[in-house]
C-alpha cells in the first residue's frame, strides 16, 4: 500500500509539472515542461545533475567572465534536436566547464569541457578563448515532445582552478516542427534555382576565370602586363555545383547539401604553352534542424550539426518564407531565394 501511495504521489507531481495535450494543429501529443521536468527530460553532453542552485560567482579578478551580450543573443532550437550555446568570454581565462540551470528547476547541470564529444574539438575562432579545451560549448538535446516554448537558461563557466564566472540568463525559443501542421507544408527536398536582389539571377551558377601566363626560366608563370607576344591567356579556374539542396524532414531535422567540382591549374605540372589542370570535388553534408513560426511566417534553420560539430561551425539563420505556385521562397532584407521541389 505504501508503495502504491508513493507511485501515486510521483504521478501527481508529474501531472502538474508536465501537462500533456494534443497540439492545437492536431499534430502529435506535446508536453508543457517546467524547469524541473525539463531538467529530467533533456540530455546534456558530459553534464551531471547536482541538486540546488549554481554556485556563486568568484570574486577573484582572474575568474572567468562571461560576456554580457550572451544574454541578448538569440538562441533557437527545435524539439528533439539541440540547444547549442557557445560561451563568449570577456577575458582570456579559459573555462574548462560550465554550470547550466533551467529557470525554476531545483537542480542544475555541471558540464565538463575536457571530454570531447564524437571528436568535436574547440573551434579556431579566437573569440571563444578555448583553444586548449577539447569540448568547447554547451550542447543540450531536447525531448521530442516539448511544446513550442520560450524559457530561460542560466549559465556560468568555471576554470581549471574552480573559479566561477558571473552567471548570465539566456532566452531560448523552441519550436516543435513535428507537431506544427503549418510547418509540414515546407517538408521536402528543395533545390535553389535563382536569387533576386535588384533583379533575378541564377543561384550557384558556374564560375570561371581567365588569366594571362608567360614563360619564365622555362616554366609558366602568371603575368599582369602581357607585353610579350609569346604570352597566352587561359582559363585558370572553373567551379561547377553538381548538386545543391535543402532537405527539410517532417520531424524538424534536415540536411544542407552542396557538392561542387573545382578545376584549377597545377603549376607544378604545367609547362610553357600547356597548362595542366587538377580537379577536386568537395561535398558539404551539414545536419540541420528547422522550425516554422506561423505567426511571424518565419523559418529558422539551426546548423546544430547533430550536436557533434565545432562550435565555430554552429549557426542560426532566420528568414521569412512562403510557398507560391509550388515553389519555396526565402526572404531576408537584401534578397529573395527561390527553390523548386524535387
Amino acid at each position: 500500500m505504501k508503495k502504491m501511495m508513493l507511485m501515486g504521489a510521483a504521478a501527481t507531481m508529474l501531472f502538474f509539472a508536465c501537462s500533456k495535450d494534443k497540439d492545437k494543429n492536431n499534430g502529435p501529443v506535446t508536453v508543457e515542461y517546467d524547469g524541473t521536468s525539463l531538467t529530467t527530460a533533456v540530455k546534456v553532453n558530459h553534464g551531471v545533475v547536482v541538486n540546488g542552485n549554481i554556485p556563486d560567482a568568484s570574486t577573484d579578478a582572474t575568474a572567468p567572465k562571461l560576456a554580457a551580450e550572451m544574454s541578448t543573443d538569440s538562441y533557437s532550437a527545435v524539439a528533439g534536436r539541440y540547444i547549442i550555446v557557445p560561451l563568449k568570454m570577456e577575458n582570456t581565462t579559459v573555462p574548462t566547464g560550465a554550470y547550466v540551470k533551467f529557470e525554476g528547476a531545483t537542480s542544475y547541470f555541471k558540464i565538463d569541457f575536457s571530454k570531447p564529444v564524437n571528436g568535436r574539438q574547440a573551434g579556431e575562432n579566437p573569440s571563444l578563448e578555448r583553444a586548449t579545451v577539447a569540448d568547447s560549448g554547451i550542447v543540450i538535446q531536447l525531448p521530442n515532445d516539448i511544446r513550442d516554448k520560450v524559457f530561460k537558461l542560466i549559465v556560468a563557466a568555471y576554470d581549471a582552478t574552480g573559479k566561477i564566472s558571473n552567471p548570465v540568463t539566456l532566452s531560448v525559443s523552441v519550436l516543435n516542427t513535428a507537431a506544427n501542421m503549418d510547418a509540414q507544408a515546407f517538408v521536402g527536398k528543395w533545390h535553389p534555382t535563382r536569387q533576386k536582389d535588384t533583379s533575378w539571377h541564377p543561384l550557384y551558377a558556374d564560375v570561371e576565370t581567365y588569366s594571362w601566363f608567360t614563360c619564365r626560366d622555362g616554366r609558366p608563370a602568371y603575368t599582369y602586363d602581357s607585353l610579350s607576344t609569346s604570352d597566352w591567356r587561359a582559363r585558370d579556374y572553373f567551379r561547377h555545383y553538381d548538386d545543391v539542396y535543402l532537405q527539410l524532414l517532417s520531424d524538424g531535422s534536415g540536411v544542407d547539401y552542396r557538392k561542387n567540382t573545382v578545376v584549377s591549374v597545377d603549376m607544378s605540372k604545367s609547362v610553357c604553352g600547356a597548362l595542366t589542370n587538377v580537379t577536386n570535388t568537395t561535398t558539404y553534408n551539414l545536419n540541420i534542424s528547422w522550425g516554422y513560426n506561423a505567426a511571424t511566417k518565419k523559418m529558422i534553420v539551426v546548423y546544430d550539426l547533430g550536436g557533434t560539430g565545432k562550435m565555430s561551425d554552429f549557426m542560426v539563420t532566420e528568414a521569412e518564407v512562403y510557398l507560391e505556385n509550388g515553389k519555396l521562397y526565402t526572404k531576408v532584407p537584401s534578397y529573395v531565394n527561390e527553390y523548386v521541389k524535387q
